[in-house]
């Protein structure tokens, strides 16, 4: 959400003017490769994810929680 927010923040501050629908589409249409990416493994379900820093790795903790 917060990167969301930061984008679409951005992309007025530049004066372009994009729908909320707009917004919703791309949002719905990314694909993040290893963030919280589902994968077999040997067999076994695992999660992949780059949590690359603190903030990151927190977020990923609490989804388990």
């Amino acid at each position: 959400e917060q990167n969301m927010a930061l984008a679409a923040a951005a992309i007025a501050a530049a004066g372009i003017a994009v729908s909320a629908a707009d917004l919703s589409k791309g949002v719905e249409s990314t694909r993040l490769p290893g963030r919280f990416e589902r994968s077999r493994i040997g067999g076994i379900e695992a999660v992949l994810d780059g949590a690359h820093n603190e903030a990151a790795a927190i977020a990923l903790a609490e989804l388990f929680e």
